[in-house]
């Protein structure tokens, strides 16, 4: 191998683990911004908090339906945000990858009628779309 060739094999082989590392931290950094917001549960209530204190509360028994929103946006945007609907008013919005969302798709997933497969779908999508997770029947 000439100098030439193994000069141009390192420049490439550099410029690509700088190029995955520039966009693995990207991740890193957006995932932080996500894990930002908190998802509480307790048996009456979920209660939602954004990075900037704000908080929403929606009371179990006054939930209508939950969707899972997913996006194409890649690294810079969140890759699923969960949508809480509730009877009356405003609905309740949360990244996935938020503080407390495990514990809140394990209480969800105890709700009659949700729907695992919906989860599953959008879960593994990469495209933007709205998957109906469970409704109030």
């Amino acid at each position: 191998m000439t100098w030439l060739a193994l000069v141009l094999l390192v420049v490439v082989l550099t410029g690509a683990a700088i190029g995955l590392f520039v966009r693995r931290r990207r991740r890193q950094r957006f995932a932080l911004v996500e894990s930002l917001f908190l998802v509480r549960v307790d048996d009456a209530h979920v209660t939602v908090r954004d990075p900037e204190g704000e908080e929403e509360t929606i009371a179990w028994d006054d939930l209508q339906r939950i969707v899972l929103h997913t996006t194409d946006g890649g690294p810079d945007q969140p890759d699923i945000l969960w949508e809480l609907h509730p009877a009356f008013g405003r609905s309740v919005m949360f990244p996935s990858a938020a503080t407390g969302e495990v514990d809140f798709m394990y209480d969800a997933q105890k709700l009659p009628g949700f729907r695992d497969e919906s989860l599953v779908r959008a879960m593994t999508s990469a495209e933007n779309g709205s998957f109906l997770v469970w409704e109030r029947e």
